[in-house]
Order: structure tokens, then sequence, then C-alpha cells
């Protein structure tokens, strides 16, 4: 793994919507300890918010007795958030998002995560669970000292 900064929030959470608020809440304190406006907070826990769901529904099957690990850091130029499953290997090219044109309810988690992060990645942990990592760069005028080693 690149150099990852200081470390925010390293925290497993039960993979249950009631954990949801606390989820938010360690996100936004996050960023803003990283120096996001208050806009990028409501971005930024609204992207990790989608994914930890999904995780909840789509790799879990709503089994209350599973967890999810959260993990922050922070560096000079980006915050980086990676949520840590224990499912199996997801199949990357099945996490789509729908188009827009369908109005539908529900399916856009993944389109919001992507148009809010600059980067997305899942990583496979060789049939041991997968992480999400998402990036979010820090603006120039946004950015603190606090967020470096």
């Amino acid at each position: 793994m690149p150099d990852t900064g200081k470390q925010l929030v390293d925290v497993s959470l039960p993979a249950q919507t009631g954990h949801m608020k606390q989820l938010r809440r360690l996100v936004r304190e996050a960023a803003e300890q990283a120096g996001f406006s208050d806009n990028d907070r409501d971005d930024i826990v609204l992207a990790v918010d989608e994914a930890f769901a999904n995780i909840i529904k789509h790799a879990y099957h709503f089994d209350p007795d599973r967890e999810v690990r959260l993990v922050v850091f922070c560096t000079e130029t980006a915050m980086i958030l990676e949520l840590h499953d224990d499912a199996e290997s997801i199949d990357r090219s099945a996490v789509k998002s729908r188009s827009l044109d369908d109005i539908s309810p529900g399916g856009l988690g993944v389109y919001f995560i992507h148009q809010i992060m600059d980067e997305t990645e899942f990583i496979d942990c060789d049939g041991k669970g997968n992480i999400l990592r998402m990036v979010k760069c820090i603006k120039e005028r946004d950015r603190r000292s606090d967020c470096t080693q």
C-alpha cells in the first residue's frame, strides 16, 4: 500500500443499518479534520453511506452478524477511505450503476460514489473479503497540515 499519511479512523461496525448513524458521524468528523468544506463533507458521507448500504445488502445479504471495517487516512493531498468486508470476492464487472434515464427507485449508489469520489478501486483480498478504496482529493485551499505524518 502506498504512503497513507495520518490514520483518522479504524473501526469495525456491525453490518446493520442501525449503525449507519455512527458511520456517518465518523466519516464527517474525519472529513472535517482533513479540511473539507461542509458541502464536500456531505458528499463524502453520502458516498460512504451508499457503499456501506451496498455491503449490507449485496455482500452480506442483510446478515446482522457480519461486520464492516472502516479505515480512513489523510495525506497532504487526499483523504483515503476504505471499507473492508469478509464476503466472497465480488465480480467487479457486475458493480455498476443503472442509467439515469431509468426512472425507478434505488440503484444509484454506485453512480453517486463515482461522481463524488476522485478515485474508487475494488481490491480482492484473495477470497478473504474485499476492500472498497475511495479517494477524495483535498483542494489546495482546504489543505491542513495536521493530515501529514
